[in-house]
């Protein structure tokens, strides 16, 4: 398959209603009734107290872990030029939110870094707490 450089012009009110039809898809997203960033906050900081006690963090990387100033992540379709009909990736951002510097862990745990192996399996653990199924705010 050809993945060329292509543009796709779509309406404001079609670009919507593509991203409503993925995120009604019920296998995939169940609605939220309020925004979990605080309770991501709290996990962040238990999590880096949990692996700070533990010895697998140092304080310096347990305090930095945690952002004191989470944002909501934001979703958005990428347009898939190369589909019929152009249907959208749903992608997140997580940039700026309380669990972004959690894949910087993972990352250095995964990759040798300077933490330390058994971090990686913790963290995989733990991850799946706060990462159930893919949830949106209606």
């Amino acid at each position: 398959m050809n993945f060329c450089s292509r543009f796709v012009v779509l309406s404001q009110q079609e670009y919507q209603n593509k991203i409503l039809e993925q995120l009604n898809n019920d296998l995939y997203y169940d609605s939220l009734n309020s925004d979990p960033t605080l309770d991501h906050f709290e996990v962040a900081k238990e999590w880096s107290r949990k692996w700070f006690s533990e010895g697998q963090i140092s304080q310096e990387i347990a305090t930095w872990v945690v952002n004191l100033e989470p944002k909501p992540g934001v979703a958005f379709g990428n347009v898939k030029t190369h589909k019929r009909d152009n249907p959208l990736r749903l992608i997140t951002s997580r940039c700026g939110t309380a669990i972004e510097r959690l894949s910087i862990i993972d990352e250095k745990a995964k990759f040798g870094g300077s933490l330390k192996p058994m971090l990686w399996w913790k963290y995989r653990d733990d991850i799946f707490d706060i990462f159930g199924p893919r949830v949106y705010l209606s």
